[in-house]
């Protein structure tokens, strides 16, 4: 266990490890975690990055209208891959503008992968919080850290949104993570037809 969730007093009172549990958070969060990663030997899909960008921002407005907090956090944005664009849940005045906004400047990565920004990110957000990877790069690394997260986080339940070709899901993944997929490029319609409910 991290050395922060141990409870030290519990802990010398009853000669057991005890940790501390923290509490779902009342409002419910969500947080967004956008891969624009681009393969160098395929070449950038725009159609799939703007299908993603869309579905993100989409899911984004429905969730605020629902009175929840969202937040943002992107790879490829108009800032440097190794400092990754953040915009933590909230729901105050300007919370859309500020999604939407970043969204409208994001663009191709070809160095960070998102399972490590999802890795270092996830820990820092409030127990209860859903966390959904929009991504057309579903890799076996990202579905480990998924299932991993899922597994070992308890009150987090965890979502991934596939772009362009249908990937291939271990069967972890499917019984651990909610699981949806956008289709190719021209399947703009899907996006008005998915159902997020299972996200939340």
């Amino acid at each position: 266990d991290n050395p922060r969730r141990i409870h030290w007093r519990a802990t010398a009172r009853t000669g057991a490890l005890q940790t501390k549990i923290a509490e779902p958070t009342s409002t419910p969060t969500t947080a967004i975690f956008l891969d624009t990663l681009a393969d160098p030997s395929e070449g950038t899909h725009p159609a799939r990055l703007e299908l993603a960008v869309v579905a993100a921002a989409s899911l984004a407005t429905d969730l605020l209208d629902q009175n929840q907090q969202v937040g943002l956090y992107a790879l490829g944005s108009s800032r440097s891959d190794a400092h990754p664009y953040e915009v933590p849940p909230g729901r105050r005045h300007g919370q859309r503008a500020r999604l939407l906004e970043h969204l409208a400047s994001v663009e191709p990565t070809y160095h960070a992968a998102v399972e490590r920004l999802l890795a270092s990110t996830a820990p820092r957000l409030s127990m209860g919080a859903t966390l959904v990877v929009i991504t057309s790069h579903v890799s076996a690394a990202l579905q480990q850290v998924l299932v991993r997260l899922a597994r070992t986080t308890g009150t987090r339940r965890m979502a991934l949104i596939s772009v362009g070709e249908r990937p291939r899901y271990s069967s972890d993944l499917t019984t651990n993570v909610s699981a949806f997929h956008l289709g190719a490029e021209e399947s703009w319609d899907e996006i008005e037809s998915l159902s997020f409910t299972r996200v939340y």
